[in-house]
């Protein structure tokens, strides 16, 4: 693991949530995140009564003396369970009053890895005041900022102590690096930088794509270096993907920050994109904005959904049966049709893209080559699953008899052909 050094103050500063509206992307106005999401969280609501505490200096041991052991702050580096200083813990003071409307925990953690490879994975659970809020989530070799909404009854006037447990799963493999922690009471105070606008570059996407996101953000002042972090959480709130750099702002000039970041296995399901703002000299959050988007993948309905049996049919005629294909789910889907065997055909092979409830035909023609009876399958393959549909012909020659005729004046012999469904005559010159 890399690591990284940044030295900052401590400081008590501000964050001002802002509505997210329209912007000038062309998007209407972005939703609110998924229930549950933010919980207690009010984006949007201007406060005036509330305050940002931070902490990027370790001030506390595991007795609980006030005598700072060297686990959480910038230039501590990568904490195992099995460090003597372990658990990481350190004491937020509340000098001012307490919440009435929100507390929000923020912890700049370093490669948090909640989704791995190679499980298990990376499992650091947070206390506040001994009670569980969550379990830290962040992007691969990246800071980022999850959020804990803190039960307002859990805030004490005075100090209130936070506490970290790395690798709850007791794995040895997974290390936890705190650099800075902000509490914010009732909203925080009113900061320089705001996040005007936010966006995603469209409103559904598959597994493994990428997410553009659009990030407009304003200042108070002439300008202002601002870190800027951008997240994609799923449904529960954990950070699956995140970036994050350092731009200069320059008033309310239009100066949108593209970021991309991908999706890679997530699954389908409801997903925000967040923008965290920073003041890149102190540290301290300034504002935050969220817009949500969905993952959704294509499913594959092929009706009927049963196989076919063709009727007897005479070798060399063809008969026929339809499938119906169909984007039952979201996404595109796009696939390939076949059957591989004697006698069976399938047209078209391929199919797509199809965009949700968007669907298509594939005729299968039985042909058969011969006499007796041919089986095969319709098989149907595409991003939205598979299919098979068990298929049966048979095929026929028919028997055709021969009848002689009397003897004709002409000296000629009649032989009648008898066929299927017709008569056919042929006047054969008789021997002498």
């Amino acid at each position: 693991m890399t690591r990284y050094r940044f030295a900052v103050a401590v400081v008590s500063a501000a964050l001002l949530p802002i509505a997210v509206s329209g912007n000038d992307y062309g998007q209407p106005p972005a939703p609110q995140p998924p229930a549950g999401l933010w919980e207690s969280w009010e984006i949007g609501q201007s406060s005036v009564t509330g305050e940002t505490y931070v902490v990027d200096e370790d001030n506390e041991d595991n007795a609980g003396s006030g005598t700072p052991d060297g686990d959480m702050g910038a230039a501590v580096g990568c904490l195992f369970r099995s460090d003597s200083r372990h658990p990481i813990e350190f004491n937020i003071f509340v000098t001012g009053g307490l919440p009435t409307t929100s507390a929000a925990l923020f912890l700049e953690s370093w490669d948090v890895d909640y989704d791995c490879g190679f499980p298990p994975c990376e499992r650091d659970a947070v206390y506040f005041n001994d009670t569980e809020v969550g379990f830290l989530t962040g992007a691969n070799n990246e800071w980022s900022n999850p959020m804990f909404a803190i039960p307002l009854n859990l805030v004490l006037p005075g100090k209130n102590v936070v506490r970290i447990q790395v690798d709850t799963l007791l794995t040895g493999r997974w290390c936890t690096w705190i650099r800075r922690a902000q509490l914010l009471i009732d909203g925080g105070r009113p900061a320089t930088a705001s996040c005007r606008a936010i966006a995603t570059s469209q409103q559904t996407y598959l597994p493994g794509d990428t997410v553009t996101v659009i990030v407009e953000a304003d200042t108070t002042l002439a300008s202002q270096n601002l870190r800027f972090e951008v997240n994609l959480k799923n449904a529960d709130g954990q950070i699956i993907n995140g970036t994050s750099r350092v731009v200069t702002v320059t008033d309310a000039v239009d100066d949108p920050q593209v970021f991309m970041l991908g999706l890679g296995s997530a699954p389908p399901g409801a997903y925000s994109a967040e923008a965290l703002l920073f003041d890149a000299e102190t540290g301290v959050l300034q504002n935050m904005c969220s817009t949500t988007f969905t993952v959704a993948s294509p499913l594959l309905e092929v009706a009927p959904d049963r196989g076919h049996v063709f009727p007897i049919t005479v070798v060399g005629a063809s008969r026929t049966v339809t499938y119906r294909i169909r984007n039952v789910g979201g996404g595109t889907l796009n696939g390939t049709a076949s059957t591989p065997c004697d006698g069976f055909t399938a047209a078209p092979t391929t199919f797509g893209p199809l965009a949700a409830s968007q669907e298509t035909t594939v005729v299968v023609t039985f042909t058969p080559p011969g006499e007796g009876t041919f089986l095969c399958q319709l098989e149907i393959a595409s991003n939205g699953g598979n299919a098979q549909r068990p298929l049966s012909g048979r095929g026929f020659l028919p028997v055709i008899p021969v009848v002689r005729s009397p003897v004709s004046p002409a000296g000629l012999v009649m032989i009648s052909l008898l066929g299927i469904g017709m008569l056919w005559v042929l006047w054969v010159r008789r021997r002498a």
